[in-house]
C-alpha cells in the first residue's frame, strides 16, 4: 500500500521515535518497526537495517515525563468526535482536580503534548499538559464547537505558555532572522519577534535553568540578554567558564 518514499518515511520516524513525548514510545516504536520490516521489499529492508544500525537516539529529554499513549488516543478521538469528556488533572504544584471539558485540539511542543479545551467547570478556555491528565472518560455527550480565541491552536498555546507564571523568564536579542530561528529551534509562534531582516527578539521561560540554558545554546548564533534573572546569567557564566576550561585543557595537552 505504500510507495518507497512513504515506507522509508514511516521507518525513519519509528527508528527516531522521540523519548519523553509518550510513555514507552521507544519500545512501542521498536515493536511496530519489527512488524513493518518483513513487509518491505528487500531493497528497502536493507536501507532500514542500515538506518537502525547507524542511528543512536539522544535521550536528553528522558527525564521528562511522557504522556500515556492511551490517554492521547482518547483525547484525540474526543477532539475529532466533538465529545465532552471528564478527566483528572494534576497541576504544576501537584494539586489534583476533576474537569469536564470540550476538547478542541492536541498540540505537540518541545517534547510535550498539550490538550486545548473549553473547561465547562471553569467556564473558560484552558490548556492541559497530557502527562498530567489521568482517567479521561467518554460522556457520550457532544457539543457544538466554540470559537477558539486565537488564530490557531499553536498560537493559543504559545500565548498561554508566555503568560504562565514560570519561575524564570528572559528576553534575548538574536543575531539571526526570525524565520530562521523559528525553524531552527521549533519555537512556538509568539515566542520569536522579528526586529529587522537580520535580528529578532526571543522570549524564553521555564521552571528549570538547565532547560533555559539548553534553549539559548540551541539558538546556534550570537545573542544578547535584554532581560534575564541573575540566576540565568550566573548559569551562563558558569557554562562559559567550563567550556573555556575544557578548551584550555585540550590546548595544554595537545599543544594546539
Amino acid at each position: 500500500m505504500l510507495d518507497d518514499d512513504e515506507a522509508v518515511a514511516i521507518a525513519v520516524a519509528l527508528t527516531t521515535a522521540p523519548v519523553g513525548t509518550t510513555t514507552g514510545a521507544r519500545d512501542t516504536a521498536v515493536r511496530a518497526l519489527a512488524k513493518l520490516a518483513p513487509a518491505l521489499p528487500t531493497r528497502l529492508r536493507d536501507h532500514l537495517t542500515a538506518m537502525q544500525t547507524a542511528t543512536v537516539p539522544l535521550n536528553y529529554e528522558a527525564d521528562r515525563p511522557g504522556a500515556d499513549p492511551i490517554v492521547l488516543a482518547t483525547l484525540a478521538a474526543a477532539c475529532r468526535d466533538q465529545e465532552i469528556i471528564t478527566l483528572g488533572y494534576r497541576s504544576r504544584h501537584g494539586t489534583g482536580s476533576d474537569r469536564r471539558v470540550e476538547p478542541h485540539s492536541l498540540v505537540a511542543a518541545h517534547g510535550r503534548w498539550y490538550l486545548i479545551a473549553y473547561d465547562t467547570y471553569a467556564d473558560g478556555w484552558r490548556t492541559f499538559r497530557a502527562d498530567r491528565i489521568s482517567h479521561p472518560d467518554h460522556t457520550r455527550h457532544h457539543f457544538s464547537p466554540r470559537d477558539l480565541p486565537a488564530p490557531d491552536p499553536a498560537t493559543f498555546l504559545a500565548e498561554h505558555l508566555a503568560a504562565a507564571p514560570y519561575r524564570y523568564a528572559a528576553r534575548v536579542t538574536v543575531q539571526a532572522p526570525a524565520d530562521v530561528v523559528q525553524t531552527h529551534t521549533g519555537a512556538l509562534p509568539g515566542r520569536v519577534e522579528p526586529l529587522d531582516a537580520n535580528t529578532c527578539r526571543v522570549y524564553v521561560s521555564d521552571d528549570s535553568l538547565d532547560h533555559m540554558t539548553q534553549h539559548l545554546v540551541a539558538l546556534g548564533t550570537d545573542f544578547t540578554l535584554d532581560t534575564a534573572p541573575p540566576e540565568l546569567r550566573q548559569q551562563l557564566n558558569n557554562l562559559a567558564k567550563r567550556l573555556a576550561a575544557a578548551a584550555d585543557d585540550q590546548r595544554r595537552r595537545t599543544g594546539t
